[in-house]
């Protein structure tokens, strides 16, 4: 039941879209150190660049956007909202004076205000990465003025505040070039082509104090086609969750090693029967023993809705090397079938149940991940699906702590293919 009316859906989106599925910790933690007001967490805890990520989405739910676009006009009719959201924001004459002089109207020919000119609106609708940056422009300059949130001594270590830094100079790096390339273009038309990504993300990676970081970030990027394009969407996702990775990456001990895991999305399959065990094989175990049976984890949005999508979007990109939760459904598939978990309220039947791979009629697939081959057998396999029908009825489904990624966790587990992966 996820959001399931409108008004709670408006208050409370902004927090559940940074904050990772908390109602479902057999994903594991959201990793990141960002989280929503509701939490109560120590602030000092996260990076400046985390805290003004939360507070200019909390912004961006107040401008009625519809997904990464706003209006303009909806934008600069909440001023006085957004500039109360800014981190940092202290009771005195100078905060006042510096917030008048970013959002009031300006005495010049333009009269737009500092933060609307920041905007670079398009066409009258403006892109939520447009007004991230100039969110965190501002905030940054109301912090040199007062001592604000951007202008304290950090008091974490340093790798700590500067790799989320880095993150966002990748991100203006990024808008720098989608604006020269065509500053007018409507957003929806505009895309970004994954070579000169790539590029883009060499130059801060040129400069960083965590090469590992970035090389983690390029190993992942470079999977794909160069010729591959990307919609300011799929940027902005991408970048959200890169935010939320530094988080991870400078809380891990220095000289941790990070590298993108085997998780891109699985070929596409044929329906011709070279894409699946042959009879052959499945009648062979000496065979299946000594070269192992493929295995894989395939990943799926839970239902098919669209606001699941995105949240599962932000936090788990699948161009990301470094994942943060969300909200999922898992199924395992070995010998060419695979196998899931979910509530069954009627004895006769199971909890468990089989479907073709990546085909699950009820939720959204997502992508897959590879794990080890398992050495067993497909008799042994059969009888070890035989066991967990027995141990996993469907009246025993517990959305928090026994679901579907608990079943898909102990069954690769047994089948001596390591552990799902920890998002």
């Amino acid at each position: 039941n996820l959001h399931d009316e409108e008004e709670e859906e408006e208050e409370e989106d902004a927090e559940s879209f940074v904050s990772g599925c908390s109602d479902c910790p057999s994903m594991g933690p959201s990793g990141g150190t960002l989280t929503g007001r509701k939490g109560g967490e120590d602030q000092s805890l996260r990076s400046n660049s985390e805290i003004v990520l939360e507070a200019s989405l909390l912004s961006w739910e107040l401008c009625f956007p519809e997904g990464y676009i706003a209006q303009e006009y909806l934008v600069t009719s909440k001023l006085a909202e957004i500039s109360s959201n800014l981190p940092g924001k202290v009771d005195s004459k100078d905060c006042s004076d510096m917030l008048n002089y970013l959002f009031k109207p300006a005495n010049d020919e333009d009269g737009r205000s500092i933060f609307v000119r920041l905007l670079k609106a398009r066409n009258g609708t403006v892109h939520f990465l447009h007004f991230w940056r100039a969110f965190a422009d501002v905030t940054r300059m109301l912090g040199s003025a007062t001592g604000g949130v951007l202008d304290s001594e950090p008091s974490k270590d340093t790798r700590g505040e500067l790799l989320p830094q880095e993150v966002e100079l990748a991100r203006d790096t990024i808008l720098r070039s989608l604006d020269e390339d065509d500053p007018t273009s409507p957003y929806l038309e505009q895309r970004l082509q994954m070579g000169k990504l790539i590029e883009l993300v060499r130059s801060t990676a040129s400069m960083s104090l965590a090469p590992d970081f970035w090389g983690a970030i390029l190993e992942t990027l470079g999977q794909g086609s160069a010729d591959a394009t990307l919609d300011w969407d799929e940027l902005t996702a991408m970048i959200v969750a890169w935010l939320r990775d530094s988080a991870s990456f400078a809380s891990a001990p220095v000289g941790a090693s990070f590298s993108a895991p085997c998780s891109e999305p699985e070929p596409e399959r044929t329906e011709s029967s070279s894409s699946r065990p042959s009879t052959s094989s499945r009648s062979a175990p000496r065979a299946s023993v000594e070269q192992g049976l493929p295995v894989w984890v395939h990943i799926y949005d839970v239902s098919h809705e669209d606001n699941v999508h995105k949240l599962n979007k932000v936090l788990a990109h699948q161009r990301n090397p470094f994942k943060f939760g969300g909200v999922f459904h898992a199924g395992v598939e070995v010998n060419g079938l695979e196998w899931s978990f979910g509530m069954s309220c009627m004895e006769s039947v199971p909890g468990i149940s089989c479907s073709l791979p990546k085909e699950h009629s009820e939720h959204r697939y997502r992508q897959s991940v590879r794990l080890k081959d398992t050495r067993l057998s497909p008799e042994d396999v059969a009888a070890l699906i035989t066991d967990l029908i027995e141990e996993y009825p469907g009246d025993d489904y517990d959305l928090l702590r026994r679901n579907c990624c608990h079943f898909a966790d102990d069954f690769v587990r047994r089948l001596g293919s390591g552990r799902l992966p920890g998002w």
